[in-house]
């Protein structure tokens, strides 16, 4: 649906729908969180505002670390993030540590699903994906020629001193000229790496 103005109808509508007093019986005890546009509904027999998960942030994204934090918040030990998304991922594992709960990414399809621990993810790479999926390609910084994702990640999770590298770009959006050069030693290095 490329025609945001029918997206958000369409929320709109869904969420009418489910506010609806015989759907209740549907979410037998369940809650269940319809956001629309800046608003976010809780429904359970009835509906209310939540004044918590209350947001102007117009990215999907990032609104579900909004809903994680406030499943955890709320006593919630486990979350489960529904996406094939990276920046998904790549947002969930920059922020794990806001998040007082355990984060799993459920992405696949429905005959071959997988869930990556968060957790795991930071314990065994460190916090250097969100850095490297800056440098190597988002939304603002064009791919590498010829290099996808795979390869940088590959030589990432080989080299120890990578993923330092790929560390301190996700923490200063200051680039100072030391940082620049292992940048340009990393490029390099990717580029001439035969066996990847």
């Amino acid at each position: 649906m490329p025609n945001t103005e029918n997206k958000q109808l369409l929320i709109h509508s869904i969420a009418d729908e489910w506010r609806k007093k015989y759907h209740s019986v549907k979410l037998a005890g369940k809650k269940l969180y319809a956001t629309v546009a800046e608003e976010c509904y809780k429904i359970t027999d009835g509906s209310e505002l939540s004044e918590e998960l209350r947001s102007k942030q117009e990215e999907a994204d990032t609104m579900l670390l909004l809903h994680a934090y406030h499943a955890g918040r709320n006593g919630f030990t486990t979350v489960v993030i529904s996406s094939d998304d990276t920046d998904v991922l790549v947002l969930a594992l920059a922020f794990k540590s806001s998040v007082p709960s355990s984060v799993y990414i459920k992405c696949g399809t429905q005959a071959r699903t997988r869930y990556i621990d968060t957790t795991h993810v930071v314990q065994c790479h460190g916090w250097c994906f969100p850095g490297l999926h800056a440098f190597t390609a988002c939304y603002t910084v064009s791919a590498f020629s010829g290099k996808g994702k795979m390869s940088a990640l590959r030589l990432t999770k080989r080299h120890v001193r990578l993923r330092e590298l790929f560390q301190l770009v996700s923490t200063d959006w200051d680039v100072s000229f030391v940082l620049f050069s292992r940048l340009q030693e990393f490029t390099c290095f990717m580029y001439s790496s035969r066996r990847q």
